[in-house]
């Protein structure tokens, strides 16, 4: 976890009416093309991860949080 300090850090930053404006002018710029995943790996997508006890992976995010807070 050699990030986790600096991706904490990220929560401080504070973006501006300007700053935002500059973000959306930049993202407008790009250029969308092709599709995002393979055809074999959208099979993956929107499926319910499970672990071993039964528990899905968005029930256990809760508690990840709780444990890393």
């Amino acid at each position: 976890m050699p990030r986790r300090a600096e991706n904490v850090g990220t929560a401080r930053v504070v973006l501006t009416l300007a700053d935002l404006a500059g973000i959306e002018t930049a993202l407008e710029q790009i250029k969308v093309a092709g599709d995002r995943y393979s055809a074999q790996r959208q099979r993956f997508i929107n499926r319910q991860a499970v672990c071993r006890r039964g528990a899905s992976a968005f029930e256990l995010v809760p508690s990840l949080v709780r444990r890393f807070a």
